[in-house]
């Protein structure tokens, strides 16, 4: 159930030219699922923006979010002012876009720039387990820099063999999920979660669903 809660801003860092990651301290009893995120108050007179919620609902201490500040809106301008002991307000969790439990089929996951932000805690709660059947992430970026949270991923693939990861830089994500999932397989039994920008994940989601894929098969976040 999505409640209101208050917090205090831990930590700002930059780690990519124009993203900032904030993190807050987690509150008391907040629960939430892989993949969901908070919508921050910005104030009466603007919609309150949503971001995910980076880190797995596991780590106890604090919630990490990655904001573009170089979007329009009073969001971006707002987190861009953040500092560390500020208090923010927020509603969470908020979304559809969550993994409960893993699917018990081969995973696919496709994070497009900023969407990796969203998925990383999908990813990490199911590499908790024991992996029974292949889960891979691509990640599509347009800079070097945007290539977030590498460092948890690289050290999985060393250590789980049914896990597959790529960092694919200035690839147009419909080509590439046409050759890797659609005419390039005959394999119609791979489940998807999708997050990105709006434009990337609808046409991903289509391509899939027109190569095939049942709609219950595809988990999509545009933004």
């Amino acid at each position: 159930m999505s409640e209101f809660w208050e917090s205090s801003v831990l930590l700002v860092s930059e780690p990519a030219p124009g993203i900032r990651r904030i993190v807050l301290e987690r509150p008391r009893g907040l629960e939430w699922l892989p993949g969901q995120g908070l919508a921050v108050d910005v104030g009466r007179a603007a919609k309150n923006p949503v971001y995910a919620i980076a880190t797995t609902p596991e780590t106890i201490d604090r919630i990490e979010l990655m904001v573009d500040v170089n979007r329009r809106g009073r969001g971006a301008e707002f987190m861009g002012r953040l500092n560390v002991g500020d208090r923010v307000r927020f509603q969470a969790p908020v979304g559809y876009f969550a993994l409960e439990r893993a699917p018990g089929a081969p995973v696919a996951f496709l994070a497009c720039q900023l969407g990796i932000a969203a998925i990383r805690p999908m990813v990490l709660r199911l590499l908790r387990h024991r992996l029974t059947f292949p889960v891979r992430l691509h990640h599509f970026v347009q800079t070097l820099q945007e290539q977030l949270f590498r460092d948890d991923f690289i050290k999985a693939v060393f250590q789980l063999e049914k896990f597959e990861y790529e960092v694919l830089f200035d690839i147009p994500v419909r080509e590439y999920v046409d050759g890797r999932y659609v005419s390039g397989t005959d394999r119609r039994d791979w489940r998807f979660y999708v997050c990105g920008p709006a434009a990337q994940v609808t046409e991903a989601c289509a391509l899939l669903q027109r190569g095939g894929y049942p709609p219950e098969a595809i988990c999509a976040e545009p933004w």
